[in-house]
């Protein structure tokens, strides 16, 4: 190996972080309450949901949700 770069697999990897950076930007905002947790609760989280709503983020507890639909939630967040 050279350590020299074709300038087509550049050009690929730069589409390919681009597509991804694209396609991820129109996932969804999500927010991880705190709410139901036993340490690092957030103080003022009623205030910053009312906030995070207005900007098209969905707020999940964990707590009552199951591993799969915790997985899904995660593999679609663009935002977290």
């Amino acid at each position: 190996f050279s350590g020299m770069f074709f300038k087509e697999k550049l050009i690929d990897i730069k589409s390919r972080i681009l597509q991804f950076s694209l396609t991820n930007s129109l996932k969804n905002k999500v927010y991880i309450s705190r709410k139901y947790a036993v340490r690092r609760k957030i103080i003022n989280e009623n205030e910053l949901i009312g906030v995070l709503k207005k900007h098209g983020f969905k707020i999940y507890y964990l707590e009552n949700l199951s591993w799969k639909k915790q997985i899904n939630i995660f593999a679609n967040a663009g935002t977290l």
